[in-house]
């Protein structure tokens, strides 16, 4: 059986016209605020409602279809993301993008788009940062920065392991499909990982690139493989050939051995694809299920709503595989995970921390001086990276008050210990 194999380069996205507060007249902002022709972008930085919604139409061409909530918001993050180069070209002093907002910038595929833009500095100042940036103080050498469309962003493997190593497992197996997909060749990849070492987050990133595969043409596909493989399928092979009676199809993904196809059934072609016929696609796809079925192969659709519910998922999947010879279900939960293993800002926790890191007050516990009568408790928006955790402000009965003061002595200090929430 063939495989289709096919590479899509990746098309940069173009960076929006910037009107900046400091070098217009107040005046001339507040009119075009006031009659909708502007939009703010950032603080003292707007973009125009026609480009942004220009933005939005491009954004869905890739797709072939009409603009979504996603276009939108991908738009809304581009013009941030111009507004933040504008400024820094003005003030002369570039920003470097990375992460999410280099993959935007790059055409990479992105599960979801921050509300922040991501920047990278090697001085992080800790204060005075602009509240709709996210820093990141991780080092990055000259030779993995390229300039695209006029800004400073990391290059694409850069990226894509950025984006692996500090989110969910799925959100790199979806950035790292489409960079494999563009024609990077899993063996710079591979090495790249390699180069990681045992820097934080390497470990989900060797594990989103095991799982990483080329024939994913969506990141609704990759999700769909996810969600397989974390039930405990063997890996599929995806864009498998299959010849039937009334043409040759490729199936999202296949799994020889049991006669298996699941297939993510999106709505975008029964909408806009449909040339204004749904009724016409329907019927194709189902004289095109048909004819796969007529082959021996068990057919399953995947919807979002489906993917979105585990009970539902797993139990078609359970009813599809329970006719066919029996494979050993290899369970990966670890997949699923979505709680970060490294800190947002690029730093990951030490490996011995513990699980206040999870919860606000969950494993909370007393600060070894004169402030143990109340726990400690992560900083407002994490402040450094991997910085010392800043003890809760004295409240009432703290320790300047007698009852703290006496359990300062040789005596037990059960009652000042015991006393915060989750101790």
């Amino acid at each position: 059986m063939a495989r289709r194999e096919r590479i899509v380069p990746l098309s940069p996205r173009q960076l929006l016209p910037i009107h900046l507060a400091s070098q217009l007249d107040p005046t001339t902002v507040r009119t075009m605020l006031r009659d909708g022709s502007w939009i703010r972008a950032r603080s003292g930085a707007y973009v125009s409602r026609m480009d942004l919604d220009d933005a939005a139409q491009r954004l869905a061409a890739e797709r072939y279809a009409r603009p979504t909530t996603f276009d939108h918001e991908r738009a809304r993050a581009l013009a941030g993301i111009s507004a933040v180069v504008a400024r820094a070209r003005v003030r002369g002093v570039p920003e470097m993008l990375v992460h999410q907002s280099a993959a935007l910038v790059h055409g990479l595929d992105v599960w979801s788009m921050p509300a922040k833009t991501h920047v990278g500095r090697r001085d992080f100042p800790g204060r005075g940062t602009a509240p709709d940036l996210a820093v990141h103080t991780a080092a990055v050498h000259e030779d993995e920065i390229v300039t695209v469309n006029g800004a400073r962003v990391t290059d694409v493997v850069r990226t894509a392991l950025d984006i692996a190593r500090f989110n969910p497992v799925r959100d790199g197996v979806v950035v790292l499909d489409r960079a494999l997909r563009a024609g990077i060749p899993r063996a710079t990849l591979d090495a790249a990982v390699r180069g990681l070492g045992s820097a934080p987050g390497s470990r989900r990133a060797r594990v989103a690139l095991e799982h990483a595969d080329d024939g994913a043409e969506s990141p609704w596909e990759s999700w769909t493989r996810v969600r397989a493989l974390a039930f405990g399928l063997p890996r599929p092979t995806t864009q498998l050939e299959i010849v039937t009676d009334i043409g040759v199809f490729y199936v999202d993904l296949a799994w020889p051995e049991m006669r298996l196809v699941v297939e993510y059934d999106g709505q975008v072609k029964y909408g806009d694809l449909a040339g204004g016929d749904p009724a016409r696609v329907v019927a194709a796809e189902k004289d095109r299920e048909d004819a796969i079925r007529a082959q021996g192969w068990t057919f399953v659709r995947m919807t979002a709503r489906q993917l979105s519910t585990p009970d539902l998922f797993e139990g078609r999947l359970h009813r599809a595989i329970a006719g066919h010879r029996p494979v050993p279900l290899v369970p990966r939960p670890e997949l699923l995970l979505r709680k970060r293993s490294a800190h947002p800002q690029g730093c990951a926790l030490p490996a011995s921390s513990d699980s206040r890191v999870g919860h606000k007050f969950a494993g909370s516990r007393a600060v070894a001086d004169e402030r143990r009568c109340w726990p400690t408790r992560r900083a407002p928006g994490g402040g450094l990276p991997g910085g010392p955790q800043r003890p809760r402000g004295p409240p009432r009965g703290g320790p300047s008050s007698r009852r703290c003061r006496r359990a300062r002595g040789p005596r037990p200090r059960p009652s000042c210990a015991s006393s915060s929430p989750g101790g």
